[in-house]
């Protein structure tokens, strides 16, 4: 007696069909684009829904920082019980130009970016 290949197969479809429904949770940038003083620091907020945008709560937020200013001070945080994660950013007097945080689901491979540009 031969088992079927098709079992094999069928269940790896199974796989597919539970992946395609595991949708990451949307995130949002609070402000997605501000002119900050250099020399303070400022708090980027970010929230997560899910697809009927309900908030998302316990889950894990990567924070990576590009261009001007110094790195962010959390670089990972749990989304709280209204589906908010935060970050600070800052930069010493005297910094001009953007900076880019961008924001991840752990493990996702895109993210959602807030752009803060330096200015006197």
């Amino acid at each position: 007696h031969v088992s079927s290949p098709s079992e094999a197969a069928e269940r790896g479809e199974d796989k597919d069909l539970l992946f395609l429904h595991f949708v990451n949770p949307k995130l949002t940038a609070l402000v997605p684009s501000q002119k900050v003083k250099a020399g303070t620091s400022k708090v980027l907020k970010f929230k997560l829904t899910n697809l009927a945008g309900a908030v998302v709560k316990g889950t894990t937020v990567t924070f990576e920082s590009f261009g001007e200013g110094d790195d962010v001070t959390e670089w990972s945080e749990i989304s709280d019980k209204d589906g908010f994660v935060s970050t600070t950013v800052t930069a010493p007097k005297g910094t001009l130009g953007l900076q880019v945080i961008r924001a991840k689901i752990y493990g996702a491979n895109k993210g959602t970016d807030a752009k803060v540009y330096w200015i006197k």
